[in-house]
This record gives structure tokens, C-alpha cells and sequence, in this order.
């Protein structure tokens, strides 16, 4: 069995708080510190869709520091989630995702997270509807063919509600036999509803309780992967205590790292992991997720090779 290619690893960034005067900065700090690749945050993919000058002068600056945008995150909330029912807005959301992607394109980009809707969850006493599964499924085939023609893999991303849960993502794209549609695992959303995460129910953060109408549902993360792996293309790798949704960076948390990574390592068609950390929530330098994520990544790869060998050895002893 061939070993999986090498993990590219691309980097978020609280991108809302620096103004375009302090955007090389920054950007040269990420590349001092051995980055090679950012995420592009849905702040900046709403912003390439009325300001398309944003979107050329990134691109400058991104190749004046060697760096490349090799993963991106849709635009998301209410407007623009895969269940939007609004039929007056479809139309809309639909044409921007698709300008997004065409932009994207020209970045190099190869995933796009997308959510699959969780403000009604807040409202309509934690239920995923049919009409907003109908919806999810019409917007993933609308979008499919435009992600085909710029080669970049639409990713449902798996959050903390009962219309975002694992089982949704994995009923989504599963109805889809194709490698442009996939799933985004975030790590850290599964570890808030992992069953065996070290804390009490009574322990989550009051906003979980109102998603879930106070019957917060969970799922162990051995069963998320489960569901899951054949279509996770990409990962979001985050920290947090199992209560709530937290953005720490990888060891500042409750996360078993050693128990995820060798559940991670199983999804063979994972190809970029990406640091969806909060830095000016917890004061993180770059230097320091910059060197978190080397040694994560390689972490990774050494249990993906692990997994490579077993699977080889199970193969080389069966009949025929």
C-alpha cells in the first residue's frame, strides 16, 4: 500500500483586527517563523467579494513573502449557510459562492469550509429540520459543478449543533459520489460533543444547552471518525475543556492529542490540517503556533505512517 502524501498545514489568523497597513507585518512574521501556507478566513472571502482589489494585493503580498492561500473558509451565517431557506436570498448566496470559488481559484486554493447552518438551532428548539437538510442538499449540488471546474473540494464542516453534528455532515456528503465534495473534521467542535471528553454535561457553556433545547446529544469521537473518514479532506485543529467552543492552541486544552491524531491518521483522503486558533483572545505569538504545528504535523505523519505499515501487513496476509 503506497504511503499517503505528505500533510500540508496552513495557518488561520484574526485577520479582522489588521488593517492593510500592517498586513505585511504580519505576514512576515508567519514567514520568519517557518509557515508556508495560510487559511483564508471568512472575513477575507467576504471581503474579496466587494472589494476584488483586496483579493489582487493579497496575492502580491502573499507571493513577496512565500507564502500561498492553500485553504479557504466560506463567508457563513444566516446569509450564506447551506440550509438557507430565504428562496429570495438563495439566489444570491448561491452566485457568491461561486464568485468566491472562481477567486479562490486564482489563489491556488484546494478546500472550502463551508457550514452547514446553526442559527435556527437557536430558535426552533434544537431540530434539524427536512426542509433545512433538503436545502443543505440543494446548495451542495448547486455548487458542485463550479467546484469541479476550479478544482477546489467543498468541505461541510462538522460544529456543535444539532443541524452541524456528525451525523448531518456525514448524511449530507454522503448523498454525493465525488472527490469536490468532502468534509472539514474540526477537531475541536468534535471534542466539545465527544462523549468520553473529560467533563459533565452540566459543564457546557449556557449557548450549548439553548442549541440542543437542554438535551445536549453526544457522540464518542471514535464514532465521529467513523462516520466521517471517507469523506474528511481537511481538518481545523484547535483546543479546548470539552465545554465550549475555545480556539486554544493544540496542549492548552483537555484534548487527548495522542488518542485524536492516531483516530486522524486513519482518513486517507486528509490532505491539509489547518491552526483555527483565536491568538488575541489568548495572547498567542506566531512563533509559537508556527512551532506547535511542526511538531503536531509531524505527530501526524509518523501515526498516518503507522497506519500505512498495519494496513500493509493486514493486506500481505490475506488470501489470494
Amino acid at each position: 500500500m503506497s504511503s499517503p502524501s505528505p500533510l500540508r498545514v496552513s495557518h488561520f489568523y484574526d485577520w479582522q483586527h489588521v488593517n492593510d497597513a500592517m498586513l505585511d507585518c504580519v505576514l512576515a512574521e508567519f514567514a520568519a517563523n517557518g509557515a508556508r501556507a495560510l487559511s483564508a478566513p471568512p472575513h477575507w472571502t467576504s471581503r474579496f467579494l466587494r472589494d476584488p482589489a483586496f483579493a489582487a494585493l493579497l496575492r502580491q503580498r502573499l507571493a513577496h513573502h512565500g507564502l500561498v492561500m492553500q485553504d479557504a473558509h466560506a463567508p457563513w451565517g444566516t446569509s450564506w449557510d447551506l440550509d438557507v431557506e430565504d428562496a429570495a436570498r438563495r439566489p444570491a448566496m448561491l452566485a457568491g459562492h461561486r464568485l468566491c470559488l472562481a477567486m479562490l481559484a486564482d489563489f491556488g486554493v484546494e478546500t472550502y469550509t463551508i457550514h452547514v447552518g446553526s442559527a435556527p438551532n437557536y430558535t426552533n428548539g434544537g431540530v434539524h429540520t427536512d426542509s433545512m437538510q433538503a436545502c443543505a442538499l440543494q446548495t451542495l449540488e448547486a455548487l458542485l459543478p463550479e467546484a469541479e471546474a476550479r478544482g477546489i473540494a467543498i468541505a461541510v464542516e462538522n460544529i456543535v449543533e444539532p443541524s452541524t453534528a456528525p451525523a448531518v455532515v456525514a448524511s449530507l456528503v454522503g448523498s454525493f459520489d465525488s472527490p469536490w465534495i468532502g468534509c472539514c473534521l474540526d477537531l475541536g467542535h468534535a471534542h466539545v460533543i465527544d462523549a468520553d471528553a473529560p467533563r459533565t454535561i452540566g459543564e457546557f457553556m449556557p449557548y450549548i444547552h439553548k442549541a440542543w433545547n437542554n438535551k445536549v446529544r453526544l457522540t464518542p469521537f471514535t464514532e465521529i471518525v467513523r462516520m466521517l473518514s471517507p469523506w474528511v479532506v481537511t481538518c481545523h485543529i484547535h483546543d479546548n475543556d470539552a465545554t465550549g467552543d475555545e480556539h486554544r492552541l493544540p496542549g492548552d486544552g483537555r484534548i487527548d492529542w495522542p488518542r485524536y491524531l492516531a483516530l486522524l491518521a486513519t482518513c486517507r483522503r486528509l490532505k491539509s490540517v489547518q491552526n483555527e486558533w483565536h491568538p488575541q483572545t489568548f495572547g498567542y505569538p506566531i512563533g509559537r503556533a508556527c512551532r506547535c504545528f511542526d511538531r503536531l504535523s509531524a505527530e501526524l505523519e509518523a501515526a498516518r505512517m503507522e497506519v500505512t505499515e498495519r494496513q500493509g501487513h493486514e493486506c500481505s496476509r490475506c488470501p489470494g
